[in-house]
């Protein structure tokens, strides 16, 4: 009876950590002229508001933004057919900037001039 209890107590808090984390993740929508190859969508919404997410595209190779954009058509997993002229947005994962430091200085001194 315990055990049960306990494993139930661990799978809930388990679901509760993992939706606690997806729902940090944040997202930004960008105008699909913008695109670059060094993003990394998440997925595509048209001017209609249907999103598609990159999971969905059938193709793993044309999955790279520059030439899904290209193509003349995107085909899906389901047999649907999206034109890259149909994509409004394209939706990113935000991610907070990365702070550099050189390694091994961490503050100079003060430079005293006579």
């Amino acid at each position: 009876m315990t055990l049960k209890l306990l494993i139930k107590t661990l799978l809930l808090l388990g679901v509760i950590s993992l939706g606690l984390a997806s729902a940090e993740a944040q997202t930004v929508k960008i105008p699909a002229a913008l695109a670059d190859g060094s993003m990394n969508a998440l997925a595509l919404e048209t001017y209609r508001g249907q999103q598609v997410q990159m999971r969905q595209i059938s193709s793993p190779r044309t999955r790279h933004l520059p030439s899904l954009l290209s193509n003349h058509q995107i085909e899906l997993n389901n047999g649907d057919i999206l034109y890259p002229q149909e994509i409004q947005y394209i939706i990113l994962e935000a991610r907070p900037p990365r702070e550099f430091e050189r390694p091994g200085i961490q503050k100079r001194m003060p430079r005293e001039f006579e």
